[in-house]
């Protein structure tokens, strides 16, 4: 069965000191777009990520978030000591050489590169660690997969709903064709004899026929019927299938109002482009929801 593009996945894990938090978003798109937010200790793996996402989905916009969290209630940063304290000595050194008198301020000190260290990234630096984020990235990206897979069931039953409106619309206009041409034909030869009347042409006029056969043509809905008939059939076809279906199903839903408008034009009768304009409503129904198919 067809998915759906918008999905939602979140796992979390324990590992050593803190909780690894993997959360993905997607949306539809016209390709597949992946774009990351990870932790300074990740960001060496970010692109392994992405091609475990891209292994598993086709199309649509996501948004991979991890981040870490501390298992206790703690500062995630701390003092780097041993990069301070030989900050510390050089100053003090630099500050005998120089015959600055005084020990280097706290303030100064603590605004040195690197002092402080973020416990929870430094917690990612092994490969214990990265087997950790792998799992955690999988389980989400699961959990998301399992929820387009309940949304593209959901779209699939709206849109088998809305086929089968389609379809009864358009055999109802294939019904009413041959009666509507029959009126048309009876009233364009009254107003050809009442013409023939009140100009004094004779009813051998030359090309007269002519021009009412091919006013009689262009009335005709048969082919555009027999035409949405098969892009109907070939919708429900594709909702059958268990691959990627968006793009196909969006061309055919395009094809089809290009049909629907095309009947709305030769239209001859009142009622029928009433009932055409429902036609093309629901196409255009359609049209919304397959924006949101893979």
């Amino acid at each position: 069965m067809p998915q759906s593009m918008t999905g939602f996945g979140r796992a979390r894990a324990r590992l050593k000191q803190v909780h690894l938090v993997a959360e993905l978003h997607s949306v539809n798109g016209r390709l597949l777009k992946v774009t990351l937010t990870v932790p300074n200790g990740l960001q060496g793996r970010a692109p392994e990520i992405e091609a475990s996402i891209r292994r598993r989905v086709l199309r649509g916009t996501f948004r991979c978030r991890l981040y870490v969290e501390l298992a206790a209630k703690a500062s995630t940063y701390e003092l780097n000591l041993s990069r301070l304290m030989n900050y510390y000595e050089q100053l003090v050194r630099l500050q005998k050489r120089l015959g600055i008198s005084g020990p280097p301020g706290m303030n100064e000190l603590l605004s040195l590169p690197d002092i402080w260290q973020d416990r929870a990234a430094a917690s990612l630096n092994d490969e214990e660690a990265w087997g950790k984020v792998k799992k955690v990235a999988e389980a989400a990206l699961t959990r998301l997969i399992a929820m387009r897979k309940r949304e593209g069931a959901n779209l699939t039953r709206q849109l088998r709903k809305s086929l089968g409106t389609l379809e009864r619309l358009v055999r109802k206009v294939g019904r009413q064709n041959a009666p509507i041409l029959k009126s048309y034909v009876s009233r364009l030869r009254q107003r050809a004899l009442e013409v023939v009347a009140n100009t004094g042409l004779g009813p051998e006029a030359k090309g007269l026929n002519t021009e009412l056969a091919v006013l009689v043509e262009r009335a005709d809905l048969t082919e555009e019927v027999v035409r949405l008939e098969s892009h109907l059939a070939q919708c429900q076809a594709l909702l059958r299938t268990d691959g990627p279906v968006g793009r196909k199903l969006e061309f055919l839903l395009q094809e089809m109002l290009r049909e629907a408008n095309t009947l709305s034009a030769k239209c001859v009768d009142v009622d029928l482009a009433r009932e055409l304009l429902e036609v093309k409503a629901e196409i255009d129904r359609m049209r919304e929801q397959a924006l949101n198919l893979e």
